[in-house]
């Protein structure tokens, strides 16, 4: 009856043992997945900043250029 209950309990370990392995291989898979994805996101961010950067320059030269002519036009 002992012998029974043990290879019970062993045999029931290595099911929880291989059900646990196949939960974190699949999570292990969702995660690389994720980091690919946040890969990919973040170098489309890094593009966009540069052009945040290029379109901030652009915009403070047009304000710059429209602050000059304002001051001009009230001069004369």
């Amino acid at each position: 009856m002992e012998t029974q209950q043990k290879e019970f309990i062993i045999f029931n370990n290595s099911t929880a043992k291989r059900k646990l392995y196949t939960s974190l291989n699949n999570q292990l898979a969702r995660l690389q997945q994720n980091m690919m994805i946040m890969e990919k996101t973040l170098e489309v961010t890094v593009d966009q900043l540069e052009n945040i950067g290029n379109f901030g320059v652009s915009h403070g030269s047009l304000f710059m250029t429209a602050n000059s002519a304002l001051r001009d036009d009230q001069g004369q």
